[in-house]
């Protein structure tokens, strides 16, 4: 049952198409020169992976850290005990969690202030990364990596760097019919969840799960060069995988991080379309299964970069 495919929507099928883009909601056949977007995280953004893990203090195991070219980083942890002033959804099983926020550089390529969480610093002697964490109740942890543990992002295509940002949900287009007849059409601003499945549940027989609402509203969608992105709702975030499929015409696919987010989303495409490289259209078609009667459903996302 893809009940909760309004949130995959929003999160999952941001792909880029940099060609027609329309200058009003409704004419696409203005054609638009988009200049790649750049940031001052684009030659900071890089991936440490841990192998074993970096055991903290509170007996909690990073496995990954991710700075992304949009400002923001991206842990993975297993076995969280600690309350860290970040968002967070652990996954299904509760074995592991992530933690998101923005990050500063306190030093180019050595040193980043993660918000929320502490600071992370490397340092490299030889063939060795000392890196160090110090987290905001002041314990550290510190482990030696391999300079092979550290993935440098490199130079993405003109798609990729439009894509990988950090995008507010500023508007969302519901359009909704069956085979039956029933046609449904709205704009929210924003993304709240329940508005939209009370909007849906008021005027058709169209049932949304109820774990739907109870993630609140979608705020941001972000994307990373290392084929991660994530939604963050008003009270956590949600992550997955993405890729290519034809960048030339925009189309993404997706997945959910080992499907263990809690919830029963299912794996698509989507296409996106920019109108600068501040600014998209996202669209995504699903299909929403009620006692036997198909939803076919059609819904886009006005994304600005802030």
């Amino acid at each position: 049952m893809k009940q909760n495919i309004i949130i995959l929507a929003a999160m999952a099928a941001m792909p880029l198409a940099f060609t027609a883009c329309s200058s009003s909601d409704d004419d696409n056949t203005t054609t638009y020169v988009i200049t790649p977007a750049t940031t001052e995280f684009a030659d900071e953004a890089k991936k440490l992976n841990f192998g074993d893990g970096i055991p903290l203090p509170d007996m909690t195991v990073i496995e990954s850290i991710e700075l992304s070219e949009s400002g923001r980083y991206l842990i993975r942890l297993t076995e969280p005990t600690l309350d860290y002033e970040v968002k967070t959804r652990a996954g299904a099983n509760e074995d592991y969690e992530y933690l998101t926020g923005f990050y500063h550089i306190l030093v180019k390529g050595e040193s980043y202030r993660l918000d929320g969480f502490g600071d992370l610093t490397m340092k490299i002697v030889g063939n060795v990364v000392n890196i160090t964490i110090k987290l905001l109740n002041g314990h550290e942890a510190t482990v030696e990596a391999t300079p092979q543990d550290i993935v440098q992002a490199v130079a993405g295509s003109q798609g990729t760097r439009n894509l990988c940002q950090y995008w507010k949900v500023t508007k969302t287009r519901l359009r909704l019919e069956n085979k039956k007849g029933l046609k449904l059409a709205r704009d929210f601003e924003g993304c709240n969840l329940r508005e939209i499945k009370q909007y849906i549940e008021s005027n058709s027989d169209c049932r949304i799960n109820e774990t739907f609402e109870t993630k609140g509203q979608i705020t941001h969608i972000s994307f990373s060069n290392f084929k991660t992105f994530q939604i963050d709702y008003t009270d956590g975030i949600d992550v997955g995988n993405w890729n290519w499929v034809k960048e030339s015409d925009g189309t993404l696919h997706y997945t959910w991080e080992g499907h263990e987010m809690g919830n029963s989303f299912d794996a698509g495409n989507g296409i996106v379309v920019f109108k600068s490289n501040k600014s998209c259209w996202l669209t995504i078609d699903a299909v929403i299964d009620t006692d036997g009667t198909d939803y076919e459903t059609t819904l886009t996302y006005m994304l600005e970069v802030e």
